[in-house]
């Protein structure tokens, strides 16, 4: 299900009810690199650094979140960062509803 848009909490609530959440961010938690092309006079913006990843936990006491890279494994991110760089790469996300 396409939930891009959703805030913080909005995510955590589906991780809260066991739904995976796959969420647009960055390779290793990089500052987005934005390349902009003109093809035919229409404006293209290529997103250097795009990396999809799985949220599968989060701690707001340690303000972490827990998340499945392909490229790094199962690995914990500042919440913080996390969701900026989600904002960043315009907050798509999705859930795969599992009930």
């Amino acid at each position: 299900v396409d939930i891009s848009g959703s805030t913080r909490e909005e995510i955590y609530d589906y991780i809260e009810d066991g739904d995976p959440v796959i969420i647009w961010n960055t390779e290793d938690m990089l500052p987005t690199k934005n390349e902009v092309y003109y093809i035919d006079g229409n404006e293209f913006i290529w997103y250097d650094n795009e990396h999809c990843v799985v949220i599968c936990g989060y701690d707001k006491n340690n303000n972490t979140v827990e998340i499945a890279d392909s490229i790094a494994g199962k690995v914990t991110r500042d919440a913080d960062t996390f969701f900026q760089r989600y904002e960043d790469m315009l907050s798509q996300a999705v859930y795969i509803r599992v009930k």
